[in-house]
This record gives structure tokens, sequence and C-alpha cells, in this order.
């Protein structure tokens, strides 16, 4: 299942999170390959956005991540490619304004290269990527479980 701005909001609402110290959402690639309008991008991540706000504990953490830059994907070094990388700039910059009017901490996601043949993210793509959203989530957490 594909899930999209358009369709976390239901899945989200769904979920108890009262137990949860932190929540991470990835959400925006098949967004941006789709080039969704900045204007519906803004609707549907501010009403994520909010959610979050209202269902996570208030000594808990949203963590949004920002759409990973697509140049070194197989098949995004064309002209379409750089039109949707330079489209998931856009969204990722409204993506910080929308989390720095809120609770939640925008976490941007670098480049990787790719380390296969075919030049497809794999398992060592979402290990770093997960290790770069550790390095943001960690220190916070350390924080909050020492004011209590």
């Amino acid at each position: 299942m594909r899930i999209t701005v358009r369709t976390a909001l239901p899945i989200l609402r769904a979920i108890d999170m009262s137990q949860f110290d932190a929540v991470v959402v990835v959400l925006g690639a098949n967004d941006a390959v789709k080039l969704m309008p900045l204007s519906v991008w803004h609707k549907h991540l501010f009403a994520v956005i909010s959610a979050l706000d209202q269902k996570l504990p208030q000594q808990s953490g949203a963590y949004l991540t920002g759409i990973p830059p697509s140049e070194s994907i197989h098949g995004f070094a064309s002209m379409l490619g750089r039109i949707v990388a330079a489209h998931a700039l856009r969204m990722n910059a409204m993506t910080v304004r929308l989390c720095e009017s809120s609770n939640a901490t925008y976490v941007p996601l670098p480049a990787v290269e790719p380390t296969n043949a075919l030049s497809i993210r794999d398992g060592q793509t979402y290990r770093k990527w997960a290790d770069t959203i550790a390095d943001v989530i960690a220190p916070q957490l350390d924080n909050r479980q020492s004011r209590t």
C-alpha cells in the first residue's frame, strides 16, 4: 500500500498514540513524483501535523522527514527527474515551515548513493536514513527522560 499525504490522516487517526515517545512520519516521495500541487500538499500535511499535535501526549515528539534527494536514483537523471527533484525541494521547504509552526520536528534526509549495480535504494540506504532520524530523535528523548 502506497501511503500518500492524502491517505495518511485516516491511518494516523486510527492509531492509539497514548504510549508513544515519538512518531516518525515519512511522506512525500510518491506525491512529489506525481507533482502534487503545493496547495494540496500544504492542506493535507497541515491536517496530518494537526492530528499529531492533538493525538500525541504532550511529552512525545512528532518527526516529519523530508523527501530524500532523488538525483542518485536510477532513472531520475532525466529532465523529468530534475523537475521532480525541484518540486520535492519546494515541498520540503513547505514542510519545514509547517513544522516550525507546530510541535513537530523536521528531519532532512540526506542523499545516499545506492551501493548496488542498478542504482536503486537498498537496505543500506534505508539504514543510513534511519541513522539520520535516530541522531535527531535520540537526544530529544534523552532530554525528555532526564526531565521526568
